[in-house]
């Protein structure tokens, strides 16, 4: 019972605050996204660990690693480049 909480607590609810950041461009959006996607990342590998499962991992902890990864890896390039200029790393322009 506990670990559903967790996981529907901090995994989802850290997903769902990094979409609406970034979807209202909120400045810590880009942020909430990197901290959603490791807390992804973490979640997978700790299930991995902690159950008791074949060698190999599932193709649906892949798949859910990997959307961490992406999450983590956006959120990283998103990030403002410079103190109070606004522009993320992905959206560089004149």
């Amino acid at each position: 019972m506990y670990p559903g909480i967790i996981l529907t607590v901090v995994v989802g609810g850290s997903a769902v605050a990094a979409t609406l950041g970034v979807a209202r461009r909120r400045p810590w959006g880009a942020s909430a996204s990197l901290v959603a996607g490791a807390i992804m990342m973490g979640w997978i590998v700790a299930e991995a660990l902690i159950l008791d499962q074949p060698s190999t991992p599932t193709p649906a902890e892949v798949i859910y690693f990997f959307i961490g990864v992406a999450m983590a890896v956006l959120g990283w390039m998103s990030r403002p480049s410079g103190q109070g200029s606004g522009r993320s790393r992905m959206n560089k322009g004149p």
